[in-house]
C-alpha cells in the first residue's frame, strides 16, 4: 500500500532538516551535501508552482529533478566513504518513516515521475493539434 500524507511528510521533513544531526553529515560529506541538499530544496520549492508551467517547462524540471535524483543515488551509494554508517542510519529512518523498502520507493517516483512527463508530453502534444474552427 502506498505511504500516507503524514509518513511522507515526516520523512521529508527528516530530509529537509538534514536528518537527525545536519551539522555532523555536513561534516561527514562535505560541501557537496550542502550543496546537493540546496539544489534539491531549490527545485522543490520551484516545484510548488508546477501545476502553473507549460508543457516544456514541466518536462524542463523533470529533467532536473532527474539529474537530482541521480546526484543523491551517486553521493548515498559511496558508502566507503567516511560517515557511511551515518548515512545507512539516516536512509534507514527515511524509509521507515516512508513506510517503502528502498526499492518500493525508488519504483513509486519512477511511477510518479513518468506519468508526469506523459501528462506533459501530452500537453505539447496538445498546443501543437490544430483548433477545430467554429
Amino acid at each position: 500500500s502506498p505511504p500516507s500524507i503524514a509518513a511522507m511528510v515526516t520523512a521529508c521533513a527528516r530530509t529537509a532538516n538534514g536528518g537527525s544531526n545536519s551539522a555532523s553529515l555536513t561534516a561527514l560529506k562535505g560541501e557537496d551535501y550542502e550543496v546537493l541538499c540546496r539544489d534539491h530544496e531549490e527545485l522543490v520549492a520551484l516545484g510548488a508552482t508546477y501545476k502553473k508551467f507549460n508543457g516544456r517547462s514541466k518536462i524542463a524540471y523533470l529533467n532536473e529533478m532527474q539529474r537530482i535524483v541521480q546526484r543523491w543515488e551517486d553521493l548515498l551509494a559511496n558508502d566507503s566513504t567516511k560517515g557511511g554508517l551515518y548515512l545507512d542510519v539516516e536512509r534507514n529512518a527515511f524509509f521507515r518513516d516512508m513506510k517503502l523498502s528502498p526499492g518500493d520507493y525508488r519504483s513509486l517516483m519512477k511511477r510518479v515521475h513518468d506519468q508526469m512527463r506523459n501528462d506533459a508530453t501530452d500537453s505539447i502534444e496538445a498546443q501543437k493539434s490544430p483548433r477545430p474552427e467554429n
